[in-house]
Order: C-alpha cells, then sequence, then structure tokens
C-alpha cells in the first residue's frame, strides 16, 4: 500500500494557501478586520494536492469509504450538493404534526411556538479540532459492517461513474475494479491522517487539524459527524426519556435535518427553536454557530421559508467577466450552470422565472449586448428540453430583442 498508495514522498508537498472569510472584514477596500469573535478562524487553510502523486488511488479511497458511510452509518449527511434541496424536501415530507393537534405549543418544554420551527448551525471550528487519533470511528464503522453480516471489503470503479459494491476479490484480474479490505481502508486513513506537512512557499509548515482541500477531508469529518448522528436517531429509548419525541415516533417523524460538511439545517412541527438547539448539542461533541433567529433561514445556497416551507435559491449576484473581457461561449457556459442549479434545486415556475429575469438583468448591468443573448440562444436551442431551459431561453430571447412569435 505504501507504493500503491505513494504515502512516502522525498519531495513536494502538498501547497498550502490561504484565503479571507469576506464576513469578517467589513468596509470597503481596503477592508477592516471587524470579527470580534472568540478564537474565530477568520482565514480558510486550503491545501492543493495538484502535484500529489497517484491521486486518483486516493480517490478509489474515500469512495470506498464513502461507500461504507452511506450503507452503515449514514447520519445525516448530504454528499452532494446537487441533492441538498430533495434531501431536505423529502425529510420535511415525512415531518408529522403535534400528536395532540396543538401545532403552535412545544411538545417537550410545552412552550408557545410557530407551527413550524428550524434552525441552522456551522461547525465552523470542526475541522481545527479534529485530530489524527480521531480516525478511531473508522472501526466503530467496520465494526457495524461486520455486525451486519456484511463482507470485509469494498470494490470500486475505476471509471469516472461513482459505482461501488461491498464484497469482491483481493486479486480481481479486471483493471476497472480496484478491491480493497478494511484493514487497507483504516491503514490508509491513518497514514493520510498524519501527512501534516506542507510547502508555505519555501518554507515547510504543520498544520493541525483537517484543511479545505484534500481527498480523505469530507470522509474523516464524516466518520466522525455521521457516527455520532447515526447513534442519536437509533437511540429512540433516549430520544424518549429526553422528551424529544413522542413515545412510538422516530427522530425522523420529530425533525427533518441534513447536513452537507459542516453545514446544518433542522426543521420540526413539534419542537421549538431552542428544543432543536438543545439537540444538536446533544448530538454533537463539538461547538455549532448558530443563525440569527429568522422566519427565512440560509442554507448554503439554499433559503427555506418557514411559513410556506418554500425552498427557493438565494438571491446572490453571481459576477462574471465583463463582455470586453469574455466571450459569448463564456456566457453561455455561464447560464447553462444557472439553469442546471434551478433544475437541482427542483424550484416551481414563478421562482424560476424570477431567477431567470435577475440573471438577465445581472448580465445587462456587466455589459453583455444583445447579440451576446442572441447567440447564447440559438447555441441553447440543442439543449434538454426542460421548464427552467424553456424560461431561460424565453427570458434570453427577450433581452436579444427577438420577436417572440
Amino acid at each position: 500500500m505504501h507504493s500503491w498508495g505513494s504515502v512516502r514522498i522525498p519531495r513536494g508537498c502538498p501547497h498550502m494557501y490561504n484565503t479571507i472569510k469576506e464576513k469578517c472584514f467589513d468596509g470597503m477596500p481596503p477592508r477592516v478586520h471587524s470579527c470580534a469573535r472568540a478564537a474565530h478562524s477568520c482565514c480558510r487553510k486550503i491545501v492543493s494536492f495538484a502535484s500529489w502523486p497517484k491521486r486518483r488511488n486516493w480517490q478509489l479511497l474515500s469512495r470506498s469509504y464513502e461507500t461504507l458511510l452511506k450503507r452503515f452509518s449514514p447520519g445525516f449527511e448530504v454528499w452532494r450538493l446537487r441533492d441538498a434541496a430533495p434531501t431536505l424536501r423529502d425529510g420535511i415530507a415525512k415531518l408529522r404534526a403535534h400528536p395532540n393537534g396543538s401545532g403552535c405549543t412545544c411538545f417537550r418544554r410545552g412552550s408557545r411556538k410557530l407551527p413550524v420551527e428550524g434552525v441552522v448551525a456551522d461547525a465552523g471550528q470542526f475541522f481545527e479540532s479534529v485530530r489524527a487519533s480521531d480516525a478511531d470511528a473508522a472501526a466503530a464503522l467496520f465494526r457495524r459492517a461486520a455486525h451486519s453480516g456484511a463482507p470485509d471489503r469494498v470494490t470500486v470503479s475505476r471509471s469516472m461513474r461513482r459505482r461501488a459494491f461491498l464484497g469482491g476479490r483481493l486479486d480481481n484480474p479486471r483493471h476497472d475494479l480496484k478491491t480493497f479490505a478494511f484493514m487497507e481502508l483504516a491503514l490508509c486513513l491513518a497514514a493520510f491522517a498524519r501527512m501534516t506537512f506542507v510547502s508555505v512557499g519555501d518554507v515547510v509548515a504543520e498544520f493541525t487539524g483537517v484543511p479545505i482541500g484534500g481527498f480523505m477531508r469530507k470522509v474523516r469529518c464524516s466518520l466522525i459527524l455521521c457516527r455520532w448522528e447515526t447513534e442519536w436517531d437509533e437511540d429512540d429509548a433516549h430520544l424518549q426519556a429526553q422528551c424529544f419525541v413522542p413515545p412510538g415516533w422516530r427522530w425522523s417523524d420529530a425533525a427533518a435535518c441534513s447536513r452537507y460538511v459542516d453545514d446544518m439545517i433542522m426543521l420540526s412541527r413539534v419542537l421549538c427553536r431552542t428544543c432543536l438547539e438543545d439537540a444538536l448539542k446533544c448530538m454533537h461533541d463539538v461547538p455549532f454557530e448558530l443563525s440569527p433567529r429568522s422566519r427565512r433561514l440560509k442554507w448554503l445556497d439554499l433559503t427555506v421559508d418557514l411559513d410556506s416551507l418554500m425552498i427557493d435559491l438565494f438571491p446572490k449576484a453571481f459576477s462574471t467577466a465583463p463582455a470586453w473581457a469574455s466571450s459569448p461561449s463564456a456566457l453561455r457556459a455561464h447560464v447553462l450552470s444557472r439553469v442546471a442549479r434551478w433544475r437541482e434545486v427542483g424550484m416551481c415556475l414563478d421562482q424560476v422565472i424570477h431567477h431567470s429575469a435577475r440573471l438577465v438583468a445581472d448580465l445587462k448591468a456587466r455589459g453583455w449586448a444583445p447579440h451576446h443573448f442572441r447567440h447564447v440562444w440559438f447555441s441553447a436551442r440543442g439543449c434538454q428540453a426542460s421548464m427552467e431551459m424553456d424560461v431561460a431561453r424565453l427570458s434570453l430571447r427577450v433581452a436579444a430583442g427577438l420577436p417572440l412569435q
């Protein structure tokens, strides 16, 4: 495994660089540091593994762990951004009403509340607190797999499609498949967790925690967080004893929880916001930074209206290069990427019309002329038909000055 994963590297450490968190600096450029939170990390430590040898092999290892986590310790993890809105929408659909029919009373505290309460939290300091010893969570995952009678091997495909299954032969002659034993997965994770040296210019430094970037970063965090969340979700007796759920209920009946990396959202019809915050503290052993109270929650690039339970995209202006510094093909790629995101979120017609009009207005403000929109409209005619694409093409047609008939 040393030679296969290239754990021992004589030279060429991963390169680390920092980016600044915009929310920690106020004013116009040059901005002034305004964050007053104690021990808050106002910079993102990013590690680039672009020059790391055998990168593809480490990606296969990460996919193996992802397969095991989805099967035996899913927690509330959302593995891909495109699944965030559908997963949250499914969780909302499973929420049950108050057993006594009193939707404005908290089941646990008996206090007054609104029909639907929610909270968004961010484990911003979690990555700095992860230690190499936290890889012991992998042992718990393997024990759960062994207890279920599953094979002690995982086979993943070398193709770009994310295909994997439990079992397989270690001496598999097929070159398009790779089989890992649980012991190999544990050793590779432990080795990667201890590769803490990076290059910063001409200096070699050692970092602590889990930096942004890297092949196993998400796996290391998911192993820990998913373990806590799975144990919480399966302990019905503890949930009922602490009055978090009525008798006979599961946690999914009382709260809809979704987490993408370290950003978590919780919604409930029977618990108030204070109880949701208490559940978050009991569920995880790391502190979460709570969002301000609001009836319109922002999670990732989404917004959730607690009154209508509608999921929408956060109205953020996406800056593109000005028309004189770009090309129509870049404009086409930008428009199609926005349409693809609308389709992933699953918005209604009114929402798509609003975002389509806003997109055209933002592009006009960046200096794009009608003949640029005309080029995108003509080149997008062969794209897959959908409600989102139809609305976008109609907006482009109007912006291009073409007749509607």
